[in-house]
């Protein structure tokens, strides 16, 4: 049977800092299993789907039977745990650390939710954990019998898959109403949502209608009960947890995101908008609960004279956007979203200078044909944070929330993971709004989710090799870049490119400098100009022949400076980034020949490999040049 990894039939809860790990890949065996692993509840969740009238089983941590720890669940649903053999059921284990949670049987599918400890009682029940937090694969056995009691499965009813485990996130919300307080709660991880808690708090009896069509969840004595209009539907939730105040019950229910048939509600993924009517004491309240599976997403697109960052967090209704332009004291920076040309009339975001400080202006549009600005929107609780100047380039921070009740203004939500962007600069003159001329870029914002991004090439060349390792923590702000090459040549990387013509470098020649490329497209091929630093040198050593050169940078430091920022490469699979190498034949920077090549390479989350720390045998580099403090600790860029 194909997998199908967007629906489980029971599910449960994980506390935050929880791992998820899903079955992959397809097999004709299991229909389903998942593993969640909690290390501050000190519990792991197993999740298994097959026949209702024949045993199944997992074993973990194996590729093959002899000597693995097991979970068996029978034809009548007993489950008991063993030791298995060498192609036999092996030994059954005395005590049972697995208790089970939940148990369903529907439609000929038996769905099972097991929990037990995670410190094993002996070494014959094995200990996991959350590998610390970092993302990992466990590899495991499964099989299905053609008995109901544990039987030789047989020549195909038995597979070896992995589990992916990928860190679960939990995105909340709590609409405003004044009859029944209730919190919706996706628990999801990064290739699936898991299920659907809800927390509720009013007085009995009342009725919270989820969608159009007629779903709803009826509390009443203590209970919740699932109805589609005035019909009893087959329950598909959890009650976890009953309480009571003074005058309300205070209830927590779980269920999964997708619907058990037709007439049960299903929340799907990329929703935002959740329809809901609270109904209570004869009265009803209607709206729509703002809901995300992902919860904080940022991006970027830069270039001169002009770069934007933008971060969207759902979960704090707050839109952090970094606006930077080599600029003169009295011109503008204006970025409009969600548009490729000012015609578009897109939502623009106008920063004008306001005597010895700044001052927004929001517009519809910066211009058709007169290139000035037209009618005025309107942003609650939209205000400048930081302001600062260097090297002839101002940054401005601005936030706002995600979403307003002001059709002028743009919604920042509805999951949007990808919108144009359009920015420029120009003077502002007696309350004016000039024309920018070429000072204006394009470009496509991609948005992600936040983290701690990692990437390594390595290029083989007849004169030396090269490697490049890139860590990028968009929440810190900062870049840690460790290149290796050849001690006796000259090397260096480009970023965001596979040419070299007006590509930003890295070199490591006599000193380590950055510089915009001179490509074959110009008239002088070359590493251009040295451009002002941004670059704290952590490490500039020799050892065995090789240097290695770390450094490290803000993301994003001006507009000539390149951003570094995960894009989708290829578009809509992964992130990453294209990367250029070269080296020389000498310490003097001069052609490369033939030892050059670019790339993508792909930025992933997994554990950054540690930096290379070699026997220093330091070169002397200059300290660099001053350079102006980050406007904070933005996340995204275009």
């Amino acid at each position: 049977m194909i997998l199908q990894t967007a629906l489980l039939a029971v599910v449960v809860g994980v506390s935050s800092g929880a791992f998820n790990g899903r079955m992959v890949g397809s097999n004709n065996v299991i229909n389903k299993l998942q593993v969640d692993i909690s290390e501050e509840e000190g519990a792991m969740y197993v999740a298994l789907e097959g026949p209702s009238d024949m045993w199944f089983g997992l074993g973990f941590n194996a590729t093959g039977m002899a000597g693995t720890y097991a979970v068996i669940v029978d034809g009548s649903g007993e489950v008991t745990e063993r030791v298995l053999g060498d192609d036999s059921p092996g030994r059954s284990l005395d005590t049972a650390m697995f208790e089970m949670v939940h148990q369903q049987v529907m439609g000929g599918v038996r769905t099972v939710l097991l929990k037990r400890d995670l410190v094993g009682i002996s070494s014959d029940y094995l200990t996991f954990s959350a590998n610390n937090g970092t993302p990992f694969s466990l590899p495991v056995i499964v099989a299905v019998g053609t008995t109901p009691s544990l039987n030789y499965h047989g020549p195909n009813n038995r597979a070896g898959v992995t589990l992916d485990f990928s860190p679960a996130t939990h995105v909340s919300t709590t609409p405003a109403t004044t009859l029944v307080d209730f919190t919706l709660t996706a628990h999801t991880a990064v290739t699936a949502a898991d299920m659907i808690e809800l927390h509720m708090v009013g007085p009995q009896p009342f009725t919270i209608a989820f969608g159009t069509a007629g779903y709803q969840i009826v509390v009443k004595d203590d209970t919740a009960v699932e109805m589609f209009g005035s019909q009893v539907l087959e329950s598909s939730i959890k009650v976890t947890n009953v309480a009571h105040n003074n005058i309300s019950v205070i209830m927590t229910i779980t269920r999964a995101m997708q619907g058990i048939t037709e007439q049960h509600y299903s929340f799907s993924f990329g929703e935002v908008n959740v329809p809901y009517t609270v109904s209570a004491e004869g009265k009803a309240e209607s709206g729509s609960a703002m809901l995300s599976t992902v919860r904080a997403v940022s991006g970027s697109v830069g270039g001169l004279p002009t770069s934007v960052s933008v971060v969207v967090d759902e979960g704090e209704d707050l839109v952090t956007i970094v606006m930077s332009g080599k600029i003169e004291d009295d011109d503008y920076l204006a970025v409009g979203f969600n548009a490729s040309r000012m015609s578009d009339k897109p939502w623009t975001l106008i920063i004008v200078p306001d005597g010895n400080g700044s001052k927004i202006f929001e517009a519809h549009t910066f211009g058709t044909v007169g290139h000035g600005v037209t009618a005025a929107g309107h942003t609650p609780g939209i205000k400048i944070t930081d302001v600062t100047w260097g090297n002839g380039v101002k940054t401005v921070t601005v936030t706002r929330p995600v979403r307003t009740n002001d059709a002028r203004s743009f919604d920042f939500g509805a999951g949007q993971l990808e919108m144009s962007v359009i920015s420029a600069t120009g003077p502002y003159v007696d309350g004016k709004v000039e024309f920018h001329g070429n000072n204006n870029i394009d470009g496509d914002l991609f948005l992600y989710p936040q983290g701690v991004y990692h990437g390594v090439i390595e290029h083989q060349y007849a004169n030396g090799n090269i490697t490049v390792s890139i860590d990028i923590d968009d929440v810190k702000d900062i870049v840690s870049i460790v290149m290796t090459g050849p001690s006796d040549k000259w090397f260096g990387a480009g970023f965001g490119s596979n040419e070299m013509n007006a590509t930003y470098s890295i070199l490591a020649s006599h000193q380590v400098t950055e510089n915009i490329l001179n490509g074959p497209a110009s008239s002088n091929t070359g590493p251009g100009p040295n451009m002002p630093s941004s670059l704290t040198i952590v490490n500039d050593a020799v050892s065995n022949g090789m240097r290695t050169v770390h450094v490290t940078r803000p993301v994003m430091y001006g507009p000539e400076h390149f951003i570094f920022r995960p894009t989708i490469f290829p578009k809509g699979m992964t992130t990453g980034m294209e990367v250029i190498s070269a080296v020389g034949d000498k310490m003097d920077f001069g052609y490369h020949s033939t030892s050059r090549a670019g790339e993508g390479i792909v930025l992933s989350t997994d554990t950054p490999t540690p930096t290379p720390n070699p026997t220093p045998n330091p070169i002397p580099t200059p300290p660099p040049a001053p350079k102006p403090t980050p406007a904070g600790a933005f996340n995204g860029r275009m």
